[in-house]
């Protein structure tokens, strides 16, 4: 195999393993990897819901808060863990923190574009990309960049997989919703027979149409 392409799975294979082997890093790490499992599912089980503006102006300000975190430790005596190559990425994630945020707030693109940008995928991913830079001491080399890519594109593949598999929950709620409705006719149909009896104001073939209806709903 290519020496390129050896590098840069030891490269994705640093980027996911740092969290487990820096326990101060996991404890950070952690809410955001929840938050994120959180969200794909909810978006996998309402299939037809879409991100919304002001949900994709809070993921951009999350994203903005998780880089702040990221530079606070880069910077606070820990001298060690700088880097002109980290501190570049870093920077361009807090860019696409607030390019997210500006037009999420302002809508100056359409939302197809923006829901692009502020998806939670994108969003967590860089959030957790900016922590194990920040925390990690990791070379920003091309193999490098190349498996963040890659790692990005299997993530895409496997939360997409992931949605597609979750039940819908809004056709149970369809079927709920229809059952209900049937339900309240029948009621209704109980409700008009018991008034026809008290006010004695039907004939035989209402009362044995509406008597045959209350025997289908008693089955």
């Amino acid at each position: 195999m290519h020496p390129f392409i050896v590098e840069m799975f030891k490269d994705i294979f640093q980027v996911v393993s740092i969290p487990f082997t820096n326990p101060e890093l996991l404890w950070q790490i952690a809410p955001i990897l929840l938050m994120w499992f959180v969200v794909e599912t909810y978006f996998g089980m309402h299939k037809h819901e879409e991100l919304g503006w002001n949900t994709a102006l809070s993921n951009g300000i999350s994203l903005f808060w998780i880089i702040i975190g990221s530079m606070q430790y880069m910077f606070s005596n820990k001298a060690e863990l700088f880097a002109w190559d980290k501190f570049g990425v870093i920077l361009f994630v807090m860019i696409y923190a607030g390019f997210t945020i500006y037009v999420s707030f302002t809508h100056k693109i359409s939302s197809k574009v923006t829901y692009v940008f502020s998806s939670p995928t994108a969003i967590y991913f860089l959030g957790y990309i900016s922590f194990v830079y920040a925390y990690g001491k990791i070379d920003v080399d091309l193999p490098m960049i190349s498996g963040v890519i890659l790692l990005f594109l299997i993530i895409l593949l496997f939360t997409y997989i992931y949605k597609k598999i979750l039940p819908n929950k809004e056709k149970d709620d369809e079927i709920k919703e229809d059952t209900s409705t049937d339900f309240d006719k029948d009621f209704k149909s109980d409700f008009d027979f018991d008034k026809d009896l008290d006010t004695n104001k039907f004939d035989d073939a209402s009362f044995n149409s509406t008597k045959s209806k209350v025997d289908d709903f008693k089955l």
